[in-house]
């Protein structure tokens, strides 16, 4: 449903996928021209991303009650959540391409080296992963807000037909929005699972529950990432129109019931068992229910979440 919104794409998020497109058709002859051109994007959507988050920190720490209001009327807005999940999005792919680069080559001192680490200035990459790190509070908070008003839109159509229709639109957007946070967590640990695992890092492990890269980030601010709710289940979030989309929510709510406190990580670490022999009696249906029907994308997401964290 959001493809029909191409015409609206941000540019962060468009130029992201035409620099991407030229580096994985690169010639030989023009490697290093096309990791520069990637590179000088992505400082440029840095200091975009910057930018963003010195906002929402300065409207958190000063701003009156009516101007937190009013970021957030703004930020929670189709066009605003569009921006800022899309800024994160472009961010992500470029971190993913930078830092897990396969594309080896030899490194002035004959160790191996990839291509962004050969290319890129070198503070360039640790420098997207923080940006990333803060930007992924603030589209949490963003999702966090929408949730609390139980994912509801302030755009109401007097159509009932396209109304219903956006609905399904504005579910795919907050849809994006909890699949983005959670592929964005999952980045980070697996980034500060290498750096930990380095010896020239000596960075420390990562722990679920709390910041990675930026240790100053407040546990409040933290917390929106871990009481996101988590995505919906495979047949709701694969469903092919709106009458599929519906259909499938309704079974599912009625095969294995609904619980008024949301599925967030925050919630699957209450119930994380302790050891393999923890009687596991005490988790809830609805929970363990939620494992059996979700699909790949979360089931990877909470893999390297779980499994290469402490907790």
């Amino acid at each position: 449903m959001l493809l029909t919104q191409r015409d609206k794409l941000p540019a962060s998020l468009a130029i992201a996928r035409s620099a991407l497109s030229a580096l994985a058709m690169r010639l030989p002859t023009s490697e290093v021209w096309a990791w520069r051109q990637v590179g000088a994007e992505l400082s440029g959507l840095v200091d975009q991303a910057r930018d963003l988050v010195s906002q929402y920190e300065r409207v958190q720490t000063e701003g009156t009650p009516l101007e937190r209001h009013l970021w957030f009327q703004q930020g929670t807005s189709f066009d605003g959540c569009w921006e800022c999940l899309s800024l994160v999005q472009a961010l992500w792919c470029y971190a993913v391409v930078g830092a897990f680069d396969d594309s080896m080559g030899p490194a002035h001192k004959g160790t191996a080296a990839s291509m962004a680490q050969r290319v890129w200035n070198p503070s360039l990459l640790p420098s997207a992963m923080t940006v990333l790190e803060q930007l992924l509070c603030v589209l949490a908070s963003i999702g966090t807000t929408l949730q609390a008003q139980s994912w509801k839109c302030s755009t109401v159509s007097s159509n009932a037909k396209s109304s219903d229709t956006f609905g399904f639109l504005w579910w795919g957007l907050c849809e994006s929005i909890r699949r983005s946070v959670l592929a964005t967590h999952a980045l980070l640990v697996v980034w500060q699972y290498t750096r930990a695992a380095s010896e020239e890092t000596h960075a420390p492990a990562p722990r679920l529950g709390s910041p990675l890269i930026c240790q100053h980030i407040p546990s409040k601010v933290w917390d929106h990432i871990m009481q996101l709710e988590l995505p919906a289940i495979a047949s709701v979030f694969e469903a092919d129109n709106v009458t599929q989309w519906r259909l499938n929510m309704e079974k599912h709510a009625t095969q294995h019931g609904v619980s008024e406190q949301k599925l967030s990580l925050m919630m699957c670490m209450q119930y994380r068992p302790s050891s393999a022999s923890e009687d596991r009696a005490n988790i809830p249906f609805y929970l363990t229910s939620y494992f059996h029907h979700h699909d790949e994308f979360t089931n990877i997401c909470l893999c390297a979440l779980f499994g290469l964290t402490e907790s």
